[in-house]
């Protein structure tokens, strides 16, 4: 069986944004937090390798390295916005996309304005929190605190997708499922 990039990005896509709005599309609230938990721990474990790890797909294999043999704390702390490539704006804007959703499920009964708060404050603080995990663990990875905001601005796009995902589920099913 060979793996392709093709096949790894599919199913990214579907993981990302087909499962939570299938989740949201079953009645019982109680199979939704269930399924919902799962989801979220799968996302943070794929996450975590992201963040700390190396993913390697060639045609009969996939591994996943963490090198943590560089010192501690010996990075610079990049603060710009212009000398963000395309891809690591891509990835910094879709990375916490899925936390979104699941502040957005957590909330789901409180007011507007309430989980727009959350969305944003939770995403500046996991942001945060990851570029200070990189900067204090020995990480191959650079520190940018203009990733923490392009962070915060993913959860916020993943509430946002999850107010339209609910939506059109409210649509289909005629029922209210958003405030």
């Amino acid at each position: 069986m060979t793996v392709s990039t093709v096949l790894v990005l599919i199913l990214g896509v579907i993981f990302f944004f087909v499962v939570p709005f299938v989740i949201w599309c079953f009645k019982s609230e109680k199979l939704q937090k269930i399924l919902m938990i799962i989801y979220f721990c799968c996302y943070l474990c794929v996450l975590f390798v992201g963040v700390f790890g190396s993913l390697s797909i060639g045609e009969r294999y996939i591994t996943i390295n963490f090198d943590f043999t560089r010192a501690w704390c010996a990075k610079p702390i990049n603060f710009s916005l212009s000398g963000i490539g395309k891809f690591d704006l891509i990835i910094n804007l879709v990375m916490l996309y899925p936390a979104g959703m699941f502040i957005l499920f957590l909330a789901r009964r409180k007011k507007w304005w309430i989980k727009l708060i959350l969305l944003a404050t939770i995403g500046l603080a996991i942001g945060v929190s990851i570029e200070t995990l990189q900067f204090i663990l020995p990480v191959p990875r650079s520190v940018q605190l203009s990733d923490a905001l392009l962070n915060m601005t993913s959860v916020f796009i993943g509430g946002l997708i999850g107010w339209a995902y609910l939506w059109i589920i409210g649509r289909i099913f005629r029922k209210k499922v958003i405030d």
